[in-house]
């Protein structure tokens, strides 16, 4: 079946190979624009999607460019007081002139816009222009790949006297090459590594445009294989509610073991919930199953009494609160059944049940217990199952959902919140939602939202070196955006900025990055 899509693209859905995309997709452009590189190769973390919006790559080549500068080197290595990377961003942007010190650096370095990215630059500066041998160029070249300043260092004599000796450049124009490559010490890619990882990340990128709600799936699908699952899963869900794309809790009719796409939605899985694992989960699936009736009409006391006994019994607390059953029941009210329920002996059960036949005439745990003390059972225990009753018609708390007790079931169970968001709650405080910051309001920024992360940095230069300051990474129902808190800011409001704390960021847009919010003041709700 071929697909037309609205960029201009068309696939084959029964046989896509991604050796014959198109690789000049504007909307895949558009991604890296925006930095919505969120599972795009190489360029899925905040680094990447940073300078992703800065660079705006719009080639192979370009991409390339953006992986191999997001290293150590071109983002610490100062040329005439800045940084390689932020010389390439202000000539890509056309702020900078590209300039180079010789013609014959114009093949070699003119690609990436006059600065030394790759090895093989450096390789060719110093044949060309140093007279180096293939194993001094190899040995100069190491010196970069395997981040070995010292052995790249002792060869400055040597690439200056050769740059004298050929006479292609002049000996001071040797010494200002090799300050050049000083600042690649840090390590650089060589070509045919960038341009791999930009073309796996092409490849990505067009999934991710094309097909999103398949790559979403796949990506939660195997979020636990990542070092923190929980916080890539909450990257990814913020990723797809900027998107639009809905994610639903599992229901009666909807259960599956892992994230799986239905329609329009991603459902998910059971054993996406705490406490239920893999073989859990399809244990949970096949009670259900073995049940031969619509799961929408198993009663609460049959799920109870042939699911949730053969069951974890976390598990099965689990799934309550977060909804997966309800019964036209609160969760707190079935959750509150459960305790008592699990409180019965297994012959009380037997007896009250008398048989599948009768499941639908027992509501709740009530009724169980009511049939059960009609039934001959010793004085001691009958008053035991007489408090419980006592305990079921009086509850010591209120039996009602609230928002609140919903986002904080949600929040412990799945790592996010489906039902409602922590910010919703308090929504009439903030005047803009991380959703429109990210698509470019600068007025009136007021952001009511949850801190995730909260990463403290100590500058080593400018006007707060040795101050203490913080990068945040904060999020409300509509989308996660980053936050930078100076040492005055910290200083002052250090108290309120903590992780999982709800609170409104007063500020104003970064000018460097415009994606970055710069904290004013912190109010905390």
């Amino acid at each position: 079946m071929i697909k037309n899509f609205d960029c201009g693209c068309k696939v084959d859905t029964n046989n896509i190979n991604l050796d014959k995309i198109n690789q000049d997709c504007p909307k895949v452009w558009e991604l890296f624009c925006d930095g919505l590189t969120k599972g795009i190769f190489q360029l899925e973390n905040n680094l990447g999607s940073a300078y992703s919006t800065k660079i705006k790559p719009h080639s192979i080549p370009e991409i390339s460019d953006l992986i191999s500068l997001i290293r150590p080197g071109p983002l610490k290595g100062e040329i005439d007081g800045k940084t390689m990377m932020a010389h390439y961003i202000d000539r890509k942007n056309g702020d900078e002139k590209v300039e180079f010190l010789h013609d014959c650096l114009i093949p070699i370095l003119g690609p990436t816009q006059g600065m030394l990215v790759y090895q093989e630059g450096l390789m060719a500066m110093g044949k060309i222009l140093a007279g180096f041998s293939d194993v001094e160029v190899d040995t100069l070249r190491k010196g970069c790949a395997k981040k070995d300043a010292k052995l790249l260092f002792s060869l400055e004599e040597q690439f200056v006297n050769g740059c004298d000796k050929t006479k292609v450049v002049t000996k001071e124009q040797g010494v200002a090459l090799f300050e050049t490559i000083k600042a690649s010490a840090r390590y650089s890619f060589c070509a045919a590594h960038g341009c791999s990882y930009a073309v796996l990340g092409y490849m990505t990128a067009w999934i991710k445009v094309h097909f999103p709600l398949e790559f979403y799936t796949s990506w939660l699908r195997h979020a636990e294989d990542k070092i923190d699952p929980d916080e890539e899963v909450r990257e990814l869900v913020a990723n797809l509610r900027k998107q639009n794309i809905a994610i639903s809790l599992p229901s009666p009719t909807s259960l599956y073991d892992n994230y799986t796409l239905v329609e329009d939605k991603i459902v998910v899985g059971l054993s996406n919930l705490k406490n239920i694992g893999k073989t859990q989960a399809i244990k949970l699936i096949e009670l259900v199953n073995s049940l031969c009736k619509n799961p929408n009409e198993i009663s609460w006391v049959e799920f109870l009494y042939h699911i949730a006994d053969k069951s974890n019994q976390k598990a099965i607390e689990s799934l309550l609160k977060v909804g997966v059953f309800n019964f036209g029941r609160t969760r707190e009210f079935l959750l509150h059944d459960l305790f008592i329920w699990n409180k019965l002996t297994q012959r009380e059960k037997d007896l009250a049940i008398c048989g599948i036949e009768l499941l639908c005439g027992q509501e709740s745990v009530c009724d169980v217990i009511t049939k059960i003390l009609t039934n001959k059972i010793n004085k001691k225990r009958a008053k035991t199952v007489e408090d419980l009753q006592l305990l079921l018609t009086n509850p010591p708390y209120s039996l009602n959902d609230t928002p609140c007790k919903i986002v904080k079931y949600e929040k412990n169970v799945l790592g996010f919140t489906i039902t409602f968001a922590l910010t919703e709650l308090s929504s009439m405080y903030g005047q803009t939602t991380c959703r429109e910051f990210s698509d470019g309001k600068s007025d009136n920024l007021d952001i009511l939202c949850e801190i995730l992360k909260v990463r403290e940095y100590n500058p080593k230069k400018g006007q707060n070196v040795g101050k203490k300051m913080c990068f945040l990474s904060v999020e409300d129902a509509t989308a996660r955006i980053d936050a930078v808190v100076f040492p005055k800011e910290l200083e002052t409001y250090k108290n309120q900025i903590y992780v999982n704390n709800v609170v409104i960021l007063h500020g104003v847009r970064s000018k460097y990055n415009s994606k970055s919010l710069i904290v004013n003041q912190v109010t905390e709700i």
